[in-house]
């Protein structure tokens, strides 16, 4: 496995009893293929896999037959959706339970803020840009009902957002009605 792609698949694996589709926002086709072989070797568990691009900078054809290998190889659905400009509020994340985003930084921050609040609670944003992984919006984006210290960093300075409620959310405020004394 490339050493650069080691934390992204270690943070998945963590995950495999958990439920729900892989989404890759930016198409890093060596990423791509390192999880599909981690998922055919069992590694990791197998997931339907979306990728959402622009294709700026990688032709749409790699995506298609990175789909079509999804097919093949580990039975699932492979899916790939090209968007002029990428926007996290026209992508579909009802299932989706793992987001890996691998853009340059200023798209990563604009797709992470309008995602965060989209996917599910207990789904997980992998933020692998390094300058964004550092940027005070990954926490600050986060609103106040969900927990701030579930953003853990990896030592290649990648992030792992969870997106999980606040336990102090999670108390109920008590219902006090003013009794009449009689």
């Amino acid at each position: 496995m490339d050493p650069a792609y080691y934390n992204t698949v270690q943070c998945l694996e963590l995950r495999n009893s958990s439920e729900g589709d892989l989404l890759l926002i930016g198409y890093d086709e060596k990423l791509a293929f390192t999880i599909l072989s981690a998922m055919a070797n069992g590694k990791l568990t197998k997931r339907d896999i979306k990728v959402v691009d622009d294709f700026a900078k990688v032709p749409w054809q790699k995506a298609f037959d990175f789909s079509n290998e999804v097919k093949n190889k580990i039975k699932k659905h492979g899916e790939y959706i090209k968007q002029s400009t990428i926007d996290a509020t026209a992508i579909d994340v009802s299932k989706t339970f793992y987001t890996i985003i691998s853009l340059d930084e200023p798209s990563t921050l604009a797709v992470y803020k309008d995602l965060f609040l989209k996917i599910n609670i207990d789904s997980i944003i992998h933020i692998r840009d390094k300058q964004a992984g550092i940027s005070p919006v990954i926490i600050n984006s986060i609103p106040e009902e969900f927990m701030k210290s579930k953003a853990l960093k990896t030592p290649t300075g990648e992030v792992t957002v969870i997106k999980t409620i606040s336990q102090v959310k999670k108390v109920k405020q008590p219902v006090r009605s003013r009794s009449e004394l009689t």
